[in-house]
């Protein structure tokens, strides 16, 4: 399970397109209903938007942690700078994806998750 915490409705749908009928996911459009809805499902990954309404998505990675120390979160951003990057791996992220993103690359990056790899062998 992926959950994505994107709320640009494009970007949304475009990885709905993406993932849909390979793998289930679930959107969360601010950081507010965020904490709620990872307790709930408890995902294999979690894509985080850095810019999310309520809470930024770099405030969200140690309630996450501190939710499951394990969590498999990759950062989401058209704001690719070097200190946001580094931030937010500080933090807990595992990976940084560049809005745009091709297919391919949002691919790569949830493949790389091991539990989410043990599920396609």
């Amino acid at each position: 399970m992926v959950l994505i915490a994107e709320d640009d409705p494009i970007v949304r749908t475009v990885i709905n397109k993406t993932l849909g009928g390979i793998i289930k996911n679930a959107f969360v459009t601010d950081g507010a209903e965020l904490i709620t809805k990872y307790k709930e499902i408890l995902p294999d990954i979690l894509i985080l938007d850095i810019h999310l309404p309520n809470k930024s998505g770099l405030e969200l990675i140690a309630e996450i942690k501190k939710i499951d120390p394990a969590a498999y979160i990759v950062m989401l951003s058209a704001d690719s700078s070097r200190e946001n990057v580094i931030n937010a791996m500080s933090k807990g992220a595992v990976n940084f994806l560049t809005k745009p993103f091709t297919r391919h690359k949002l691919l790569e990056v949830i493949n790389n998750c091991p539990t989410i790899s043990k599920q396609y062998e």
